[in-house]
């Protein structure tokens, strides 16, 4: 069970064009199998599509600058995922607009799972020139 009604966050408040990692443990994985695949979506609206989401991550166990990793399977039992937001992310993310957002894993067994769910609004940057 996801979950639901948190701030991706965590209550720390994000501004547009912050660049930051979003790490998540994943608990509880079940014995002989790991965590293949995570997403994470941010969208305007819950009916939205995955493709039309304004900022959207796939990660996989190998590491892609700018996007983030599985970086650990879960093998254990535990795993972890990071999702890296960069500048270029908040193109088309207005602020002070409230989106809605996910976190699912797909398990090497084929299971789709929600871990996540809230709602967020982003502040616009006050600093925009920090060159």
């Amino acid at each position: 069970m996801p979950v639901t009604n948190v701030q991706l966050s965590r209550g720390l408040g994000i501004e547009i064009g912050d660049q930051f990692a979003i790490k998540r443990p994943v608990y509880a994985i079940p014995s002989g199998e790991t965590v293949t695949r995570a997403w994470l979506m941010i969208k305007a609206s819950e009916l939205t599509s995955d493709a039309n989401a304004e900022i959207k991550k796939e990660i996989t166990t190998s590491d892609v600058a700018g996007t983030g990793q599985v970086e650990k399977d879960g093998s254990d039992g535990t795993a972890l995922l990071r999702f890296d937001v960069v500048a270029a992310d908040w193109t088309p993310v207005n602020a002070d607009q409230e989106y809605f957002y996910a976190i699912q894993v797909l398990l090497s067994g084929g299971n789709i799972t929600t871990l996540e769910r809230g709602k967020e609004s982003f502040s616009a940057n006050l600093i925009v020139d920090n060159s």
